[in-house]
């Protein structure tokens, strides 16, 4: 099959080459690792899969060759399959849903791959692995309770391990959501590239199905009254569609404020700096989880942003 030209013949100057060349130095970082799929995907939008497949494979080669891991060559290799998806998805003109679908789904399956990698290779899932390190900070670590510090660090682990399903599954969405953005950005900088990656719905109108409410409100209702009694796959199933939903919930109620933080006409960066406060506020951080899950559960049967538009 022969591979579609992404849209223009305009290109820049080795624009291969620094865009392979972006994606490995930034594979090289732990934190630039989650940046890496973006340069990847415009490679693959612009010059085809077989030039993102060949820079994913030599950034996980110079991975190995400088970690001497094959650990960290797996995980930049599976990283960089997102960059990969996005670039092909883009390419086939999905349309933003489902090429950010796509996205998620690759990085959820990638992701379950390293943790089976992972746990081969030590022996040890990777929360174990964490609950190890945890467990020997907390015996290196003089005073106060150690006993009250060891049993809320092992319901720590616990959560966290029944909780793992939908710590993935949103995790890959925001990275999914995030590469995405950043690789439009990016491809917008390049000559001819200005349509070709369509743009997120403006943040202020994003929503979510009315479905995603109700069946959080369910899951909710049913988590509030039987409580300890959601034992067993079925009580975990229901815990991790309630966590998933509730964050889109609540993403959807921030969306709802940030419509009405605009009608105010504060600029963007007081926008996000007055989000960047109640996110990083340990008093502030909970009030108001609860309050935009609410406003998120509400504005799926009433649109709130309309409201003011009828009026």
């Amino acid at each position: 099959m022969m591979e579609k030209p992404a849209g223009t013949g305009e290109r820049m100057p080795g624009e291969q080459a620094i865009l392979g060349g972006a994606t490995v130095l930034l594979s090289l970082f732990p934190g630039g690792l989650l940046f890496a799929p973006a340069p990847l995907a415009a490679l693959v939008l612009r010059h085809g899969i077989a030039g993102g497949i060949l820079t994913a494979v030599l950034a996980g080669a110079l991975v190995t060759f400088i970690g001497r891991s094959p650990l960290l060559a797996a995980q930049v290799l599976l990283t960089l399959a997102l960059g990969v998806a996005l670039g092909e998805a883009l390419r086939e003109s999905f349309g933003v849903k489902r090429t950010l679908a796509v996205g998620a789904a690759v990085v959820m399956v990638t992701t379950a791959l390293l943790l089976y990698y992972f746990q081969r290779v030590t022996g040890m899932s990777l929360v174990d692995a964490m609950g190890e390190f945890w467990r020997e900070m907390v015996k290196s670590a003089a005073g106060g309770d150690a006993a009250a510090q060891e049993a809320a660090l092992e319901w720590l682990i616990a959560a966290m391990r029944a909780t793992l399903p939908a710590s993935v599954v949103v995790s890959s969405a925001g990275l999914a959501v995030l590469d995405y953005a950043l690789a439009r950005w990016l491809v917008q900088k390049l000559p001819g590239g200005q349509d070709a990656v369509p743009p997120l719905p403006p943040f202020a109108r994003w929503r979510f199905p009315r479905a995603a409410a109700a069946v959080f409100a369910a899951g909710f209702v049913l988590e509030l009254f039987l409580g300890d009694r959601l034992a067993g796959s079925l009580g975990t199933a229901i815990i991790n569609v309630t966590l998933v939903l509730g964050v889109f919930v609540a993403v959807q109620g921030v969306a709802v404020a940030w419509h009405f933080l605009e009608r105010l006409r504060l600029t963007k960066a007081l926008r996000l700096l007055l989000l960047a406060v109640i996110y990083l506020h340990p008093l502030l951080r909970p009030v108001a989880m609860i309050f935009f899950i609410g406003i998120g559960v509400l504005d799926a049967w009433i649109d709130m942003r309309k409201l003011r538009e009828v009026a």
